[in-house]
């Protein structure tokens, strides 16, 4: 078999042989996220793929040019700094101590909220801002080790559940919508007390950075996978019916910025029109004055979640 095959690829070589076939740009990037561990994307001054016959992944249109060499060259150089930073002159830098509190982070209202004097946070999801805190008045000034420490405890766990939380490295050059899998990963805390523990960690930061909490694993996830959406609208109804001043509150927190929540709408995922006009029906407009009602009530009710001091 093999030396038919042999034979027949023989015959069939075109004169001068097979032309070598390089990555092109979708599977460079590819190639560079799956072999380091980095969410990687190449710079719009990658020179763009030739297409041949259609296809921009013949290796008769894959040319190789100066430009593209010398792109290679530059981006082959910044994932190696940011694999293994350049060496530089160590240097004694004074002790500083940042506190941070409960009202000094940087957060959606659908990720948590600050209450009783501890930050709660009670979702999961990629996009920082749906799923992560970080602080706003910090940034290390310096590359260094950092020692961190923060009090965690986990509030009314649900089935033996025990969050997960990250703390990832936030460099000052992506937004609040960063994905928190494309991030450095410092430390990894299971925070299996309902009393606030102290977690003690060094990490380290580079010039400019900020930390980032990321709660991995919470049952409230808005990223849609596996139906996920589908059950956090189920829980939502049954905890509103059971509750018709909570259902009233979220109405007004939720649909009086858009007549449904865009997130949601766009998936088109949380409720029919026919039964979004029923909870219309159902609840009726109240004068509520709470700064932020959802995220405060339904964070306490039949959650599991998790606290930070």
């Amino acid at each position: 078999m093999l030396q038919w095959l042999d034979e027949m690829l023989t015959e069939r070589d075109p004169p001068g042989g097979t032309v070598l076939r390089r990555l092109n740009r979708a599977e460079y990037e590819n190639s560079v996220s799956d072999i380091l561990g980095l969410r990687f994307k190449a710079p719009d001054s990658f020179p763009a793929d030739l297409e041949f016959h259609g296809f921009d992944n013949v290796g008769a249109g894959l040319v190789i040019s100066p430009p593209l060499m010398a792109q290679y060259f530059e981006v082959a150089t910044a994932v190696a700094d940011q694999i293994i930073p350049p060496a530089g002159e160590a240097a004694e830098v004074p002790v500083e101590t940042a506190h941070v509190g409960p009202d000094d982070f940087t957060l959606n209202f659908t990720t948590g909220h600050p209450i009783d004097g501890v930050l709660r946070m009670v979702s999961s999801s990629d996009p920082l801002a749906r799923g992560s805190v970080w602080p706003n008045r910090f940034e290390a000034r310096v590359t260094g080790l950092y020692t961190v420490k923060l009090d965690l405890s986990s509030y009314r766990p649900v089935g033996g559940h025990v969050p997960q939380v990250k703390l990832l490295a936030f460099p000052p050059q992506l937004g609040s919508f960063a994905a928190a899998s494309g991030l450095r990963e410092l430390a990894r805390v299971h925070v299996d007390e309902q009393s606030a523990q102290t977690y003690e960690l060094e990490v380290d930061l580079q010039k400019g950075e900020t930390l980032v909490i990321h709660y991995e694993n919470a049952a409230l996830n808005s990223d849609g996978d596996d139906g996920q959406l589908e059950r956090n609208t189920a829980d939502l109804l049954h905890i509103f019916r059971e509750d018709p001043l909570l259902g009233a509150a979220w109405k007004v927190a939720g649909y009086s910025r858009s007549k449904m929540p865009r997130d949601l709408r766009r998936r088109g995922l949380i409720l029919s029109r026919r039964k979004s006009q029923s909870l219309r029906d159902e609840w009726p407009e109240r004068k509520l004055t709470w700064s932020r009602p959802c995220a405060a009530t339904v964070s306490s009710k039949d959650r599991d979640s998790m606290f930070m001091r």
